[in-house]
């Protein structure tokens, strides 16, 4: 990970920025100071005294939160067993390459398959007089269900992918720009408020909204396993609908490719995908959202 991997990324980074923001708002409130004195205004000796309580808040808490993020990234990668960043990256690229795509080259594999099948013709009489009758034409049918497939799990396989980027993205400008943004922002009172929710952000989106990914992988494991090994799923499902004639057909169709591969775990892979592109990323978001609402209203309190 980048910012817990470097134990230096504070001396290095972080800490001259705030330092010199820090720096530059005394030297602002020494000049108030001043003027309040030069021009006889208490209410710049009260601005000062309002801010410096402030400024000196600002500096406790932004020391509390660098402090406490180091201290949480021992401790979310201890319990995750591993950067919770990659456990992420490995379990969508494990959904969308080794599930996804597998079942969308299988779904494609069959709509070639009915298209080759349905574009087969028997012609007889004349070819003015005669007449021409498709001789599979339930393959045009079928290939309108596959196409259909395909069009519902292309957006899932996209959700996939742009899960990854998001989680690149945040891994890493997280820390490395938006936290020290928001803590040069806290200190200044005009965008106080800003800062606490750009801290706020990037503490939830950095420690929180990857660690979800890490619940995402233990839920989705058993699941997925349970896809493996269904021999013969299919006629099955044909036999306990009461279709046991069909199964005969199911299993001889095995010759030229297997059904279970080919349509039958695709079917149960797009509901599973349903879940991890669409309903997990949507709880990983409001999860992130409402703990950093919860920490912005906290940083921007006016204490005292």
């Amino acid at each position: 990970m980048l910012y817990c991997g470097q134990p230096d990324f504070l001396a290095s980074t972080l800490l001259p920025i705030v330092v010199t923001a820090l720096a530059t708002m005394l030297f602002v409130l020494s000049l108030a100071y001043m003027a309040g004195h030069f021009f006889r205004k208490q209410e710049y000796e009260g601005f000062v005294s309002i801010e410096l309580h402030q400024l000196l808040i600002s500096t406790i808490l932004i020391s509390s939160v660098l402090g406490l993020s180091m201290l949480f990234c021992e401790i979310y990668e201890a319990y995750a067993g591993g950067d919770p960043f990659q456990i992420g990256q490995d379990y969508l690229y494990r959904v969308s390459n080794g599930m996804a795509l597998q079942s969308l080259l299988g779904l494609e594999s069959l709509k070639i398959a009915a298209q080759f099948y349905g574009s087969g013709s028997i012609s007889w009489g004349l070819s003015v007089w005669g007449a021409t009758h498709p001789l599979f034409p339930s393959f045009i049918v079928l290939e309108r269900l596959f196409d259909f497939l395909l069009m519902l799990i292309m957006p899932l396989v996209s959700s996939l992918m742009v899960q990854k980027m998001i989680l690149g993205i945040i891994n890493a400008v997280a820390i490395a720009f938006v936290l020290p943004i928001g803590a040069i922002l806290r200190i200044f009172p005009p965008t106080r408020d800003a800062g606490s929710f750009m801290i706020a952000s990037a503490i939830g989106f950095y420690f929180i909204y990857p660690f979800t990914y890490v619940m995402h992988n233990q839920i989705s494991l058993d699941m997925e396993n349970a896809l493996e090994g269904e021999i013969g799923g299919f006629a099955k499902v044909m036999n306990a609908r009461g279709y046991t004639h069909l199964t005969p057909l199911i299993l001889l169709q095995k010759g030229a490719f297997n059904i279970d591969v080919l349509l039958y775990k695709p079917l149960r892979v797009i509901g599973l995908l349903i879940l991890e592109a669409l309903f997990l990323p949507a709880l990983s978001m409001i999860i992130t959202v409402a703990f950093i609402k919860s920490l912005a209203k906290f940083i921007g309190q006016k204490m005292g």
